[in-house]
């Protein structure tokens, strides 16, 4: 994906979803995740805590840059197709925010 937005200019309004894309790509996520389970349960395996879900800070980051990233793509895209374009469509947000307020108590 880098080549291929350095190689062809029209492709550089990928550049934003390439930089998500490298920061959910870490090799050890351990302190963006949360040490209990999503039933509350702290697990241990060979004297270690098994990590659960992502914290709430690291989902909400990655949340606000992939709608940076939708607002950055529909003011640069090369088509006239990206300006309206969605990466995330209402359902979703709405179910994101459904599983967040309702499932895990979260504001």
């Amino acid at each position: 994906m880098a080549a291929m937005i350095q190689n062809d200019e029209e492709k550089a309004w990928m550049l934003p979803l390439l930089e998500l894309r490298n920061e959910l790509d870490v090799p050890d996520d351990k302190p963006l995740r949360d040490f209990r389970r999503m039933d509350g349960r702290v697990q241990l395996f060979h004297d270690g805590v098994v990590h659960g879900p992502y914290t709430q800070q690291s989902r909400e980051s990655w949340l606000r840059k992939l709608l940076e990233a939708q607002t950055h793509i529909r003011a640069t895209g090369f088509l006239p197709r990206y300006r309206t374009s969605s990466l995330l469509h209402k359902k979703e947000l709405e179910e994101i925010r459904r599983i967040w307020v309702y499932e895990k108590h979260e504001i």
